[in-house]
Order: structure tokens, then sequence, then C-alpha cells
């Protein structure tokens, strides 16, 4: 038997415990936050220099192989992370000049401003 604050790890509300409820419902308990006492700080607001992240919840910039070859599969993911609630979400290791190429590897790239636009895409997608 599963208990209150057990979650499926494969959906994007597992790190989003209590969704957003309307002022009317805030009172109801079937809307009562599903997670033990002890982790409510994961919860809480966290000042990182000039951005305030919504939790505690720290996606690491860890690479994936998308990188510059496949902008749009890692916007996508990086979305989904997003979404599934992560306060913070990082970027891959970004190659910044091309004696840094890493290649049979694919990472981020940033050689030139033609590199902006695909992380853009990315940027875009964790904002949404």
């Amino acid at each position: 038997m599963a208990t209150p604050f057990h979650h499926r790890r494969d959906t994007p509300q597992s790190m989003n415990p209590s969704p957003p409820i309307s002022d009317e419902a805030a009172d109801d308990p079937r809307f009562a936050p599903r997670y033990a006492p002890r982790f409510a700080t994961l919860f809480e607001p966290v000042r990182i220099g000039p951005v305030t992240a919504p939790n505690r919840f720290y996606q690491v910039p860890h690479c994936n192989g998308f990188g510059w070859r496949m902008p749009r599969s890692l916007a996508a993911m990086r979305g989904v992370k997003a979404e599934g609630g992560w306060g913070v979400v990082s970027t891959e290791e970004v190659e910044i000049h091309y004696t840094s190429d890493l290649m049979p590897y694919v990472e981020g790239r940033l050689w030139s401003d033609d590199d902006i636009p695909p992380l853009q895409l990315m940027v875009e997608a964790v904002h949404a």
C-alpha cells in the first residue's frame, strides 16, 4: 500500500507534490501537502545570488549527448524537468572555444553568436 507521499518516478508530478489550487480549495484537506513534514524545507524557496528558486530541487549540469546536435531534444528534456517541479534546471557542459571541442562527444557549444539560438530553445522550454 502506498504512503500519502509516494509518487511514481516516471510522472512529471513526482517532483511537484502539491499542484496549484484555487483560493477556495486552500482549506480543503484533500489538497494538503503530500510529503512528510520533515521534508518541508525542500519545498521552501531559496535565494541563490540574485535569483530565488521556488524550491531546493537542483538539477545538476550533466551531459546527455544531445548538445549542439539535438537542441530540440535538449530543450524538451530540460523543459520536462522544469515542468516536473525542479527549482533550478542547469544546462550541460558547454564548450566556449573551438579548442575545447571534445568530439566525438557532443555537449553544448557556445563558440560564436550562431550558437545562441539553440541554447535559447532550452531557456524558453525551462521558463515556459
